[in-house]
């Protein structure tokens, strides 16, 4: 069976979403892979903090990994990402909460609570959520 015909098979065979995922903050091979093969999403790790897990230490990626999705045509393929993978130590980042994640994206702690605590509530889809994290706000959503 030739590459194409695997393809074509795999995303027949199921109308639920693909997604993929590399281990060892394998994040741009993952992003490649979904993009070659069709797939809708990808899993990432090390996406917005670094830890040490059984591979070693695994930096963040979220500014590499965006600029790499744009820069080969897969804005279209979605990220999925832990922010503090469960099997890794987090001692590098342990102290590092909402307040503190607020600010690393440049935005002030008390606006972006107030926020969050007034949109929360209505938010119903992955995409509302989504819209509410620190580094999707901007200045204009604190009118």
């Amino acid at each position: 069976m030739k590459r194409r015909e695997f393809i074509a098979l795999l995303g027949g065979a199921t109308a639920l979403p693909l997604g993929i995922q590399v281990l060892a903050g394998a994040n741009s091979s993952a992003l490649a892979v979904a993009l070659a093969c069709g797939a809708s999403f990808v899993r990432v790790e090390g996406f917005v903090f670094a830890h040490v897990a059984d591979e070693g230490l695994i930096e963040a990626s979220a500014g590499a990994l965006l600029r790499y999705r744009r820069a080969i045509g897969g804005d279209h393929i979605r990220v999925f990402a832990d922010v503090k993978k469960k099997h890794s130590a987090h001692a590098i980042t342990a102290d590092v909460d909402i307040v503190e994640t607020a600010k690393a994206n440049g935005v002030e702690p008390h606006a972006y609570l107030s926020l969050l605590f007034i949109q929360l509530p209505y938010a119903k889809t992955a995409e509302d959520f989504e819209a509410l994290l620190p580094w999707n706000v901007k200045a204009t959503d604190f009118r």
